[in-house]
This record gives C-alpha cells, sequence and structure tokens, in this order.
C-alpha cells in the first residue's frame, strides 16, 4: 500500500523531509509469519521562519501536525521486513515521522528527532522500537548469549581434557603395570592338549652332574621337586640328607634345610625325605618320611619346625606314618599323605592334631580306598586332591571331606605299560588347565593326561625320541611350562623345554 501526501496549500510544494528520529517493531507473535514495521511520518516546513510570519508560522505548524496526522493513519500497513531503502517521499524538520519507499515499492515510516530523512538510518548505532526497548539491550543479551556459550565451551573443554588425561593414564598403567604373569605360556592357545606340540624329548642337565656326592652341584638319590612362582627349585636330596635350593640358571645349589641326618629339629632323616613344597615366602616344607613327621624350615632358618605329627609312628590323629606327600593351601593348613596309613590328614597352623579329608578306610584300590598314597597336589579353587595311589598304579582325584574319589590315570589294581595303565607311579603335577602329569616310575617315563582323558600321552623317557630315566620320581613344570625330572638313579635334575 502507497501512501500519498495531499497539498493543503501554496506552501507545500516547499516541503522537504528531514529525519530527526527512527523507531521500529515487530509485529506481535499472532502473525508469526511475518516481521514488519509501521513507520510514522510527520512533515514541516522547510522556509516557516524565514519565508512567511508569524501567522504562517503557525498556520504551517497546525498544516504540519494535520499532515502528519493524515500521513500516519494512511500508512500504518503490515509490510516486508526490508531493510533496503529507495526514496524520501516527505522530511520532517524537526520531528515527526518519515516516510520511504523501498525497492519493492513498498511505503515505511520511521519516528525522526532532528535528523534528516535517509535510507541510512537504520544502520546508525542507537534506535529505539514501539516499546522503547534500545538495540544496547539486544546487544548485551546477545553478548550475555556468547559468554554462556564460550563459559559452555570452556567447561566442557575441561571436562573433555579431564577424560583424556584419565584415559591416557589408564592406558599408561595398563602397559607399565602388568599382571603377574611370567609365562608366554598362559593362554588357551598354549594348552599342550589343544595345540599337541609338547616338549623336546632330550632333556639336559639341570641340577647335579651326574655322578653322587656332598657338594652344592651334587646330588645323590633325589626325590621330590618343587618350583615355586620365581621358577626357584628345591630338591630333596635324600643321599645327603638336605635340601637344596637351585635359582633360575644357576649351575649350583643353595642349603636350605637339613645336612646333617637324625631325629633333631635341625636334622634330618637319612635317606627318609620325600616330597617338598615350598610357600610364597620361600618356606620348605618337608615330608620327613623316616621321622614320620612333616617338617617346616623357614627361609635362612637353621632348624626346622613340626608343623605335622609328632615324630613318632602311629595311626591316630596326632601321628603321621610314613609321609610321602605334603601341600600347603593359601590358609597355611598342611595336607600329608601317608603312605603307609593309606590316607590324606589335614593339619591346621598351630594343631597338633589332624582329620582325614581322603581315604582312611583301609588299603584298596576301590574308589573309597588310597593304597600306599605318595605324591599329592591340591587344586584348591575346586577344592580336589589328586592323589598318587603307588599300590593301586592309578591317580585318583578326591574331593575334600568326600567319601570316595574318581580315577583320572590308570585302571585301578592294574599294572601295565600302555597308554591306559601306569606302573608304580609317584609324582603328579598339574597345569592350569587341569592336565594331569604322572612320573610312571616303573615304566621310566612321563605320561600326561589331557583334562577328562583316560588315555596318557609319553612326553618324555620310555626310549621316546632316545630319552631314558634311571629311577624318575618327582616332576614339575616352570613358568614356561618348560619340564622337570628328578632321577633318583642317576643323581640329577634333567630339564625339557617347551616347544
Amino acid at each position: 500500500m502507497r501512501s500519498r501526501i495531499e497539498p493543503f496549500n501554496d506552501h507545500s510544494h516547499k516541503v522537504q523531509p528531514k529525519v530527526i528520529k527512527i523507531s521500529r517493531h515487530r509485529l506481535s507473535s499472532s502473525l508469526p509469519t511475518l516481521h514488519s514495521r509501521t513507520i510514522y511520518t510527520s512533515i514541516r516546513s522547510k522556509n516557516n521562519h524565514r519565508s512567511i510570519g508569524k501567522n504562517s508560522v503557525a498556520r504551517s505548524h497546525g498544516q504540519e501536525k494535520s499532515i502528519a496526522k493524515s500521513i500516519a493513519q494512511q500508512s500504518r500497513t503490515i509490510i516486508s521486513s526490508s531493510v533496503s531503502f529507495g526514496k524520501v517521499r516527505s522530511t520532517p524538520s524537526e520531528a515527526g515521522e518519515c516516510t520511504f519507499e523501498d525497492d519493492n515499492s513498498s511505503i515505511k515510516t520511521i519516528t525522526v528527532e532532528n535528523q534528516r530523512c535517509s535510507p541510512d538510518l537504520f544502520a546508525t548505532e542507537q534506535w529505539t522500537d514501539r516499546k522503547g526497548v534500545t538495540n544496547n539491550y539486544h546487544k548485551n543479551r546477545e553478548n550475555n548469549r556468547k559468554k554462556k556459550y564460550t563459559r559452555s565451551i570452556i567447561i566442557c573443554s575441561i571436562i573433555t581434557a579431564f577424560i583424556l588425561c584419565t584415559a591416557v593414564v589408564a592406558t599408561l598403567l595398563a602397559v607399565l603395570i602388568k599382571p603377574n604373569v611370567t609365562s608366554s605360556n598362559s593362554t588357551p592357545d598354549n594348552n599342550p592338549c589343544v595345540t599337541r606340540i609338547f616338549w623336546n624329548t632330550t632333556g639336559t642337565i639341570y641340577a647335579g652332574n651326574g655322578s653322587q656326592g656332598p657338594s652344592l652341584n651334587q646330588l645323590s638319590s633325589p626325590t621330590g621337586i618343587f618350583i615355586d612362582s620365581n621358577d626357584a627349585l628345591y630338591i630333596d636330596d635324600t643321599g645327603h640328607a638336605r635340601s637344596l635350593k637351585y635359582l633360575p640358571g644357576a649351575a649350583t645349589g643353595v642349603l636350605v634345610a637339613g645336612g646333617s641326618s637324625g631325629s633333631g629339629l635341625n636334622e634330618l632323616s637319612a635317606m627318609g625325605t620325600r616330597f617338598n613344597y615350598a610357600d610364597s615366602n620361600q618356606a620348605i616344607y618337608i615330608a620327613d618320611a623316616g621321622n614320620h613327621r612333616i617338617i617346616r624350615w623357614l627361609n635362612g632358618a637353621s632348624s626346622g619346625v613340626i608343623v605335622a605329627g609328632n615324630g613318632t609312628s602311629g595311626s591316630t590323629l596326632n601321628q603321621v606314618r610314613n609321609p610321602y606327600g605334603v601341600w600347603v593351601d593359601s590358609s597355611s593348613n598342611v595336607y600329608a599323605s601317608e603312605y603307609s596309613n593309606h590316607r590324606v590328614t589335614k593339619w591346621s597352623p598351630g594343631t597338633t592334631t589332624g582329620i582325614i579329608v581322603a581315604g582312611g578306610n583301609g588299603q584298596g584300590s576301590t574308589i573309597d580306598k588310597l593304597s600306599n598314597p605318595t605324591s599329592i597336589y591340591y587344586d584348591e579353587s575346586n577344592q580336589n586332591l589328586y592323589i598318587v595311589n603307588t599300590g593301586s598304579h592309578t591317580v585318583t582325584k578326591w574331593r575334600i571331606n568326600a567319601p570316595n574319589g574318581t580315577i583320572v590315570a590308570g585302571i585301578a589294581g592294574s599294572s601295565g605299560s600302555s597308554s591306559t595303565q601306569l606302573s608304580g607311579p609317584l609324582g603328579v603335577t598339574l597345569d592350569q588347565w587341569k592336565n594331569v602329569y604322572v612320573v610312571d616310575s616303573l615304566n621310566s617315563r612321563i605320561q600326561l593326561f589331557c583334562k577328562g582323558d583316560t588315555t596318557g600321552i609319553t612326553i618324555a623317557g620310555f626310549g621316546s625320541g632316545g630319552s631314558f630315566f634311571i629311577l624318575p620320581y618327582g616332576v614339575a613344570l616352570d613358568s614356561q611350562l618348560n619340564l622337570y625330572v628328578s632321577e633318583n638313579g642317576a643323581a640329577r635334575v634333567t630339564k625339557f623345554w617347551k616347544l
């Protein structure tokens, strides 16, 4: 809609626009799709003081007011919010409303004061809308919004940086602080019963030199062996009534218990020590069969302490009779297999009596009895004892306090050399997959019985690969699954490398 200015008198041709004030506002939200401005104008004579007299000035002022009122009524329309303005249609001299025509021929009016009408008025720094809100308010609101946005960005950046730093630290800790896994063969993929990759069949002498003697690099009739978590090897050197410790790669051993034969607490029985066990504190527990006791020697001690039995032979629960096997659990309970009492007893720390946890029903080859038990291995997580029944030529798995056991290797009462038989077994150990390793002594071989399989695999000895044993007695595995075998008749411990 275009507004027109009709002449009121003969002075109207002298009227020229002069902008003196700008105002604008947006329409209310009742018209959401349109953004518009209502413009108001007023017109005043340019020569009102010079060309006419006082009466003319008064009359001219009255005409200006009438004209302004008329134009305001005609020009209050909703128009597009274009900021492009064309020519000036009216000019107030002091105050009033100024009319503009934009590029689309639409009429726009603004309230001006002491300024000339100009398309640049919308670019002025200060303008006021009809509600009296200045553009400084909008600028301040925008600045506040920017400050809040900047503050949010800073907070988010700090949180993100903290999360990233935490992730980096956790990664570094995971790399630098490795779990206590010393074996490269600790994953299921290295299970020999899965990979069918076994051991080098040619062994090397690891301890002793093959000749019997009293020096620390010699052995005499070695029996039980045990390897601790640091791969230190403990050997019961029965012929010299002592126990030696070989550190990894050492050429000679260190005396850790005994050294002279007898029944004193600083002695071990002559030709009477059997299997042993070393705890995390490097204390060694020895089955001193000849003295009918289990004795513990602390690391560096010059004498031992009796932890099972009383040093006399008998079948009461305060006695052990010819103990062969020994094991210690995480609570320091001692388990002793009694060769002549056909049972396994448990001895709590500080107690002078034991309790029967397996066997105790007399000697026999049925599943509720043991027959000359020797080496034992305790699977504490499952509370299962693996017991070598030398007299029955089997290995039995017996849950603690259960009335009977289960045969996992050999045939009860049947001695033989087939893959399902054993003959005079002595030593036993397990790997992390619960595969069972048995010293099949009278067959001069080491048999591997994979978990759940009663058919054995010869992994060393028995002429396999040219390897031979002379009365093998004990068996142990290190952290790399290398195999160690004590040879009672050869005065040595032989090592077989894991392939």
